[in-house]
């Protein structure tokens, strides 16, 4: 939960902070970056120039909300190592596994969230010439550690949630 909150706060910052500084860009902001953080395509500022990434990232963060509720509402939609495991525990015994799934599913979305708040503080950073290179490459840097570290950790601790509840199972039903 306090993953969830604290995305929804970077995405509020994100729409906020956009909208702020909007009238604050100059007539060309930044519309593509080279892997060295500097900018190699300038565009004309506009609203859709300027509110495209907030906008995507909306929609992203919709999209994967949605893909999480319903995925993890019925342990057939979950597609994880052992999963003939977990449809055989009773429904009580999934939905504890499909928490974690839940859990960990929302906590991948933080970082996301972050990278789209530093690629769009790079372009204002850019635009008004201070820079934006170190913004770039930290989020290149988050998306590719931040997603490759939480699904890995998403996968641990699932499956380690899934052998609990296993464990559990086995233990109820020998007594």
């Amino acid at each position: 939960m306090r993953t969830r909150f604290l995305n929804l706060a970077l995405l509020a910052a994100l729409l906020v902070g956009s909208a702020l500084a909007y009238p604050r860009l100059p007539d060309r902001i930044p519309g593509h970056f080279g892997l060295d953080g500097t900018p190699t395509r300038w565009v004309e500022t506009s609203p859709a120039s300027w509110f495209l990434l907030p906008l995507i990232a909306l929609g992203l963060n919709l999209l994967l909300y949605a893909m999480a509720a319903l995925a993890t509402r019925d342990a057939r939609f979950v597609n994880l190592p052992g999963k003939e495991r977990l449809l055989a525990l009773p429904i009580e015994r999934q939905r504890e596994v499909l928490r974690r799934v839940r859990e960990g599913m929302d906590a991948l979305m933080a970082p996301t969230t972050l990278a789209f708040c530093l690629i769009q503080l790079a372009i204002y950073r850019s635009a008004i010439g201070m820079g934006g290179r170190v913004e770039i490459i930290a989020a290149l840097l988050l998306v590719l550690l931040g997603s490759t570290i939480g699904t890995i950790s998403l996968l641990v601790r699932t499956q380690a949630e899934l052998d609990r509840q296993v464990r559990l199972e086995h233990e109820a039903a020998m007594s």
